[in-house]
């Protein structure tokens, strides 16, 4: 027993390096995007300023993601806020890890499987976009992935204890994400489905079956309502509603927006998870369900209610709201991959050579991810976000290296055309406390205004345009110093001009 637990020691240990390495090589290789830039900044305002502590409830977001950023601004350089706004998803992407492995153990009582469903996360592309971003979305996955996990040891158990930390960590999946009520939905029913003799449990401990329910929706709707504190809880409501189908609309016509939210959802997943890989997701999830209903039935839950819960509300869709699903895809997966493992050479060389075939293109796909982001196959929504549009950072480094090689000369003033997301929060962070450069946000700047001939007299005027305005191409009291292309796009370019 001691040496089968030292074994599993060392696996989880070679499954952490892998996962570690995969997640920090070259980890500002993709440059900070516009949601980055807004995380980063209010992290570092609250940890500098010590106020504004629910920011990020006025954009809609729980506010512990920066809360916790901003203890690791504290810990690094000024100049690493970047490296520092995303180590935290990577310690949440390891924890998503962690638990994935847990979960798969508990369904099917197999470190096989557990490793299989690990190695696929490890090499899912999806995850490895996300575990790499300073977003709210890791965090979210991995509280979800371990509310879980004690989801099923209460069923198992009837445990008040393990129902506790169930409700503990959804609650935390709240203060990550408000996507956290799916699995508020969700997971009782596979705590029921779950119950050993589920007819006969229920009947024999049914006061303790309701207790565990109670204590999950009390804790975790109880750690959810710590938000209204704040006066900016109004706010977050009010910006979660713009992503939502109101309940007037949907008791009308609850499922206009399905069929064109399915399509939509079926080619990200396809990008993300890759052709071979989502077809053998399908059959899996099918297949586990064959060959053992309640643990089928209870990953098909998990992964195919959000996908058609936010299928037919979402008003406002991105790719990464279906990424807390994927650990549970991966666990099907591994099952599935598992029933070629019999004694039999054969049999084995048939369980390689399929793991081989439907992990090549995740592996090229990460590859391409991890040293060349701009050639990678993303979706279009995720490629416009972060490489090819003005939300992207591509381009600002020439922009900050001409920025520095100005103000070696005395004062500049950099007017970025936005006050609100990558422009001006990317310059903020860049030069945050520098002496010589004054960040004078603009919008829409259309025109210079007196506040910017007075900063002409103080030292330079660097104007920094995502888009074309009134004062370009006009050009008036204007020299363009550089026109900067996006990767893979014409339509988004910088510019970079001067005040005469």
């Amino acid at each position: 027993m001691r040496s089968l637990l030292q074994n599993e020691r060392v696996v989880v240990g070679v499954l952490a390096l892998l996962y570690f390495f995969t997640r920090l090589v070259n980890l500002t290789i993709l440059p900070i995007f516009t949601d980055e830039a807004i995380y980063i900044y209010w992290s570092k305002y609250i940890i500098d300023t010590q106020s504004h502590w629910f920011i990020a409830l006025t954009d809609g977001k729980p506010p512990v993601l920066t809360w916790i950023i901003g203890i690791v601004l504290t810990v690094f350089p000024r100049d690493w806020y970047l490296i520092a706004g995303r180590l935290p998803s990577i310690i949440f992407g390891f924890l998503s890890l962690l638990g994935t492995y847990a979960v798969a153990k508990q369904l099917f009582q197999s470190k096989k499987i557990s490793f299989v469903a690990a190695v696929f996360l490890i090499f899912s592309p999806f995850m490895l976009v996300y575990d790499r971003l300073a977003l709210y979305d890791a965090q979210l996955t991995a509280m979800l992935v371990v509310s879980v996990y004690f989801c099923i040891r209460t069923a198992k158990t009837l445990s008040i204890k393990y129902a506790l930390l169930w409700g503990f960590f959804l609650g935390l999946a709240f203060l990550s994400k408000p996507p956290a009520i799916l699995y508020l939905l969700i997971t009782p029913v596979c705590f029921l489905v779950l119950l050993p003799a589920p007819r006969a449990t229920i009947k024999r401990e049914w006061r303790r079956i309701a207790l565990s329910l109670f204590l999950v929706g009390f804790i975790s709707e109880g750690m959810n309502n710590l938000q209204r504190i704040s006066g900016a809880y109004a706010a977050f409501q009010l910006k979660n509603q713009q992503f939502q189908q109101p309940l007037s609309e949907l008791i009308k016509n609850p499922f206009s927006l399905l069929p064109d939210n399915l399509v939509v959802f079926d080619s990200w997943l396809l990008s993300y998870y890759t052709l071979p890989l989502f077809f053998f997701v399908l059959v899996s999830l099918f297949f586990t369900a064959t060959r053992k209903v309640r643990e089928g039935l209870v990953l098909f839950l998990l992964w195919a209610g959000p996908v058609f819960a936010f299928a037919i509300a979402g008003r406002e869709i991105f790719p990464r709201y279906l990424l807390f699903i994927t650990p549970f895809a991966m666990i099907a997966v591994a099952y599935t991959l598992m029933t070629f493992w019999q004694k039999s050479i054969l049999s084995r060389i048939l369980f390689g050579l399929l793991t081989i075939a439907l992990l090549l293109l995740p592996i090229r796909f990460c590859y391409l991810l991890l040293t060349n982001p701009k050639e990678a196959p993303l979706p279009t929504a995720d490629f416009n976000q972060l490489v090819a549009e003005h939300p992207s950072g591509y381009g600002l480094d020439r922009v900050f290296s001409y920025i520095r090689s100005q103000e070696k000369n005395g004062k500049v003033t950099v007017v970025p055309q936005g006050t609100f997301g990558l422009y001006p929060y990317a310059f903020y962070l860049e030069f945050w406390g520098n002496p010589n450069v004054r960040i004078l946000p603009k919008w829409p700047l259309d025109q210079l205004d007196e506040e910017v001939y007075q900063a002409r007299q103080d030292g330079k005027v660097v104007i920094v345009l995502k888009e074309k305005s009134g004062i370009f191409p006009a050009l008036q009291d204007l020299v363009l110093i550089e026109t900067i292309i996006k990767p893979k796009s014409i339509k988004y370019p910088i510019y970079l001009l001067e005040v005469k």
